[in-house]
């Protein structure tokens, strides 16, 4: 069994959670090759391993990246340079709605990417926009591959399984603590190269996003709330997030 193998039967084995797996590889766990050749029976899925070529740069240098990705869509989307993570509340307010349209209806669709998580609110809108705009979309999953979460995203899910691309460390039908998920969001913000936050509130998932951003180097954009609105947008702003009011701010950075 070559090394690519191992790091599919262990992840298999230990349903994606990442510290079975490195705990696996550390100790040199041995192999059940009868076990592996029933667990990748249920594989549907493509995969590539953090020891492929096409694995992205980026998300290696992130904390604890995924030693897999299982994927159905067109990989190649991975090696886009102007990749825009997009994250935000899933109860988002009527004017983080349309400023996010009115901002993502125009970004440069030249070799640009919109990441997100498929969740309500902002992640379900930027990726509607993104397939409105013919801008190639990822969806990061927080749960296995072949499981959609929310249920009434399954539309959107099989939309981006067909013309984009689905990724998640996790396999087939897996679910993840829901307090597990913000984990995934290392990965958004791993794969991009700027981090649009149209709303986040106090105790928001999307705080981690910004988090797992800052600590790993990347710029935020925000747009401006009313004063005494309970956004933290403005806040974010007063501390170096930068300004957005329109799609030209964002495509000037991609340039």
């Amino acid at each position: 069994m070559n090394v690519r193998e191992m790091i599919l039967y262990f992840s298999l084995k230990h349903k994606g959670n990442w510290k079975l797996i490195y705990d696996s590889i550390k100790n040199l766990e041995e192999i059940n090759y009868e076990e592996f050749e029933l667990l990748k029976k249920d594989l549907k899925a493509n995969y590539i391993t953090i020891i492929d070529d096409i694995y992205p740069t980026s998300l290696k240098n992130v904390d604890r990246p995924p030693y897999i990705l299982f994927y159905y869509g067109d990989i190649s989307i991975l090696q886009y340079e102007n990749c825009l993570g997009v994250v935000g509340s899933r109860k988002p307010s009527d004017y983080a709605i349309s400023a996010t349209k009115d901002i993502l209806r125009d970004i440069e669709r030249r070799n640009t990417v919109i990441i997100s998580g498929l969740a309500k609110g902002i992640d379900s809108i930027a990726h509607e926009m993104a397939i409105e705009n013919d801008i190639p979309t990822i969806g990061v999953l927080g749960t296995g591959i072949d499981y959609c979460y929310p249920k009434e995203n399954y539309p959107l899910y099989e939309k981006i399984k067909r013309d984009g691309l689905l990724i998640s460390e996790y396999p087939n039908r897996v679910e993840v603590p829901k307090d597990a998920f913000a984990f995934r969001n290392r990965i958004i913000t791993g794969l991009s190269k700027f981090i649009f936050v149209p709303e986040v509130h106090e105790r928001s998932g999307s705080l981690v996003s910004v988090r797992y951003a800052l600590t790993q180097g990347k710029d935020i954009f925000t747009i401006p709330f009313p004063l005494y609105d309970s956004s933290l947008s403005n806040k974010m702003i007063q501390e170096g997030a930068k300004l957005i009011v329109s799609s030209e701010d964002i495509n000037e950075e991609f340039k």
